[in-house]
């Protein structure tokens, strides 16, 4: 049995998921573990405990959380390997002028929504959180690039940092707005955000749509992608995990060597 858990530590929690490489690899996607979040918060008063030994690879923008993280688990006992995730362990070529700036994320996203959905036909990458990414990816597992803009809650930060009577709304949740036209500072500014996010990606794929060869599949991602989910295309494919998913297929390839036989 493969067993591995997959990381990605970021500024203000941990999400993880722990997983047999063997079932996924037979059974496809009904066997995706769920992924798990661990506030930073859980992490300084209890141990995360896996229940068993188990080989961790990691994807971090804070080294003390991932040092932490590493020594609750050495304490617990839930730890055989630890690994950190670089670009150069994640099987995916970068046709772009300067591959070793493309963040970790996107290449994690893009790399498992190849690897996962996209062997027979191009994928285009939806990933929605601070930032709103949207990236290209042939078949032929080639990452084309794409369009980086900010999410709909770091666009209201900037309306209230930059303008002088406008509130912050950032931490407000997103819902279609009733009607475009708002009645209020408040509403004309949540249903800005909900248009400007919608249109942004409904242009974009549109554009990326016409660069591919066929009908590219849309693979959206991220938290941040939750106000469109009613009104997106119905043949899109909406995963939560996209990037703990790319990180548990890279580690699979580590683990097999050379003679695996990635899936």
């Amino acid at each position: 049995m493969m067993r591995i858990a997959a990381a990605d530590i970021g500024n203000s929690s941990i999400k993880y998921l722990v997983g047999d490489v063997s079932r996924i690899h037979q059974r496809g996607e009904s066997e995706w573990p769920k992924s798990q979040n661990l506030s930073l918060e859980d992490l300084s008063q209890s141990n995360p405990l896996v229940g068993q030994p188990t080989e961790w690879f990691v994807s971090s923008v804070n080294e003390d959380n991932a040092s932490e993280l590493q020594a609750r688990l050495q304490v617990a006992g839930d730890l055989t390997r630890w690994r950190i995730l670089h670009r150069q362990d994640v099987p995916l070529a970068l046709d772009v002028d300067q591959p070793e700036r493309v963040g970790m994320d996107r290449v994690l996203a893009a790399f498992a929504a190849h690897r996962i959905f996209g062997r027979q036909q191009d994928v285009i990458v939806v990933d929605c959180g601070t930032a709103l990414t949207i990236d290209l990816v042939g078949h032929d597992g080639v990452f084309r690039g794409g369009v980086i803009m900010t999410g709909p809650a770091t666009n209201l930060t900037a309306l209230n940092l930059m303008t002088e009577a406008l509130p912050d709304l950032s931490t407000e949740k997103l819902v279609r707005p009733k009607s475009v036209l708002g009645r209020s500072t408040r509403e004309a500014m949540l249903s800005g955000a909900w248009y400007n996010g919608l249109g942004a990606i409904r242009e974009v794929v549109k554009e990326m749509q016409d660069l591919s060869s066929g009908v590219a599949q849309v693979v959206g991602t991220g938290g941040g992608l939750g106000p469109w989910r009613d009104v997106l295309p119905e043949d899109w494919i909406l995963v939560d995990d996209l990037v703990l998913r790319g990180i548990f297929l890279a580690a699979a390839d580590l683990q097999g060597g050379p003679d695996h036989e990635p899936f």
